[in-house]
């Protein structure tokens, strides 16, 4: 059975109880009665203590597992931009031989008699 009551709320708690109405498409009479049932079966301790305590900490830890593995990657990252600078002076060292050999082999043959081929 349906009981008519008359309360005094304010403008702004009127505002949001429209919006709220609007936005979940049910009537001012249900939002309030779902309201009043939450508040009954929830204590307010249970709806924000617990609860939010424990989504913190959960966010904490995962926080902390995540700041872990940027550490880590952080390490692989150094360690492989180490790697490659050493293979970089490697390359150019190779390089540099190489070029230094090909000039060593025109200068012996430029200065060989014709008669002293030992190409091939």
């Amino acid at each position: 059975m349906k009981v008519k009551k008359t309360y005094r709320l304010e403008q702004e708690t009127i505002d949001e109880l429209e919006k709220l109405c609007s936005d979940s498409g049910k009537s001012a009479t249900e939002v309030i009665e779902g309201a009043i049932h939450d508040a009954i079966r929830l204590p307010d301790t249970e709806r924000a203590g617990e609860g939010w305590a424990q989504t913190v900490a959960a966010l904490t830890d995962q926080l902390a597992v995540k700041d872990d593995q940027i550490a880590s990657l952080g390490r692989a990252l150094e360690a492989a931009q180490e790697t490659a600078k050493a293979a970089q002076a490697l390359h150019a060292a190779n390089v540099q031989e190489r070029a230094l050999e090909s000039s060593e082999q025109k200068e012996r043959r430029r200065w060989r008699w014709p008669w002293d081929r030992q190409d091939g």
